[in-house]
């Protein structure tokens, strides 16, 4: 398991957190690696992935 930590503005509001994932990860999540980029969303309560290419 690894951790992402949150990033916030000068004010303390959040902003979002950065997430790096492997090629073998993505294929785990079903990307096609021959894509040009990946689209991803979350759809109930959870984030889906998405090969795209362009």
């Amino acid at each position: 398991m690894r951790e992402a930590k949150l990033n916030f503005d000068r004010n303390g509001d959040p902003l979002g957190v950065a997430i790096v994932l492997s090629g073998e990860e993505l294929e785990e999540l079903g990307v096609d690696l021959d894509s040009d980029a990946v689209a991803y969303w979350i759809e109930d309560g959870e984030l889906q992935f998405e090969g795209r290419s362009q």
